[in-house]
C-alpha cells in the first residue's frame, strides 16, 4: 500500500504487505483499512504508514472493507463475512456465506449485505451476524450492492448478477420488489443516486439507469460494462470502457434518457 500527494503525485510513504491486494483502501479518521490476498485485513496510520493492527479472517481477501459504527465488515474467499473493530482489529463476529465473497459489503438499516459467487445474497445482522434472509440468483454475484431508501420505496438492497438481472429487494424481508434485464452479466457495483438505481453490464458495455419504484429503464447509454456513475450533487460523472463523461441534468424530449438536441439550422 502506499499514498500519494494529492498535489504533487509525490509518495509520502509505502507499507509492504506479504501478498496481492486487490482491496480498496477505507479510510475510518486517521487509519487506511485494506484487506490482502495473503487473508488479513490490515490498518495502517494515514500519515505515516505504520501498521497499526492486522487480523486473519478465512481467506483471502479480495473485497473492500465497509464501515459502520466502529465496526469493520469484510468478506472473503473462504466465505467469511467478519466484522473487526476498527480500534484495534479484535473479531466481533463471522457469518459464513458459503461460497466466496468478491464484493464490498453494503451496510444500513442495520443489517450488513453481500453477495457470492455461488450465486447467492446474504442480509446479517450487523450486531450480531445472525443470518436475517439469504436468496439466490443464476449467476455469480460480483456486483456489490447498494441499499438506500427514497420518498417513493421501503428500505431496499440492488445489485446486479452474471446471471444478466439487477435485483431490487426489499431490505427488511428479502422479498423481490422487481427485477430488470442489463442484457448482460453485471460484475461491477452499481450506485444509486437520486432515485435512479445505475449498473454496466459486460455483454454489451452498455450503463443502465433503472427508476428505484418499478425498474423501468429510464437511462441506456451505449458506453459502460463496469462501475456505472457518481455524482457530486451538480454533475454525473460515468464511467464509460475507455472514456469518462461528465453529464449534467437538462429538459426535454429525450432518447434512452439523453435529450435531443434540435439542429441549428441557422448555422
Amino acid at each position: 500500500m502506499q499514498a500519494l500527494n494529492a498535489e504533487s503525485g509525490k509518495v509520502v510513504w509505502r507499507h509492504p504487505l506479504p501478498g496481492r491486494t486487490e482491496s480498496s483502501p477505507l479510510v475510518v479518521g486517521n487509519e487506511v483499512i485494506a484487506g490482502c490476498e495473503c487473508g488479513s485485513v490490515y490498518a495502517l496510520d494515514a500519515r505515516t504508514g505504520k501498521e497499526r493492527w492486522s487480523t486473519a479472517v478465512g481467506g483471502a481477501v479480495k473485497a473492500s472493507p465497509a464501515f459502520d459504527h466502529g465496526t469493520v465488515f469484510v468478506g472473503d474467499y473462504s466465505g467469511q463475512m467478519t466484522a473487526l473493530r476498527a480500534s484495534n482489529g479484535s473479531v466481533v463476529w463471522r457469518a459464513s456465506a458459503g461460497n466466496s465473497i468478491y464484493g464490498t459489503a453494503a451496510v444500513a438499516f442495520g443489517r450488513v449485505y453481500a453477495g457470492d459467487l455461488g450465486g447467492g445474497f446474504h442480509a446479517w445482522d450487523e450486531s450480531s451476524g445472525s443470518s436475517d434472509w439469504g436468496t439466490s440468483t443464476s449467476g455469480y454475484v460480483y456486483s456489490a450492492a447498494a441499499a438506500a431508501k427514497t420518498p417513493d420505496t421501503p428500505p431496499s438492497v440492488y445489485f446486479g448478477s452474471y446471471d444478466g438481472t439487477v435485483y431490487a429487494l426489499d431490505a427488511r424481508t428479502g422479498a423481490t420488489r422487481w427485477t430488470e434485464s442489463a442484457s448482460g452479466p453485471v460484475s461491477g457495483a452499481g450506485s444509486m443516486i437520486g432515485d435512479v438505481f445505475y449498473a454496466g453490464d459486460l455483454k454489451t458495455t452498455q450503463t443502465w439507469g433503472f427508476r428505484a419504484t418499478d425498474g423501468k429503464p429510464v437511462l441506456q447509454s451505449r458506453d459502460g460494462a463496469y462501475n456505472p456513475v457518481i455524482s457530486d450533487g451538480r454533475l454525473l460523472y460515468m464511467t464509460g470502457y475507455r472514456v469518462i463523461y461528465a453529464l449534467r441534468p437538462d429538459h426535454g424530449p429525450s432518447v434512452n434518457g439523453f435529450v435531443k438536441k434540435s439542429r441549428n439550422l441557422a448555422g
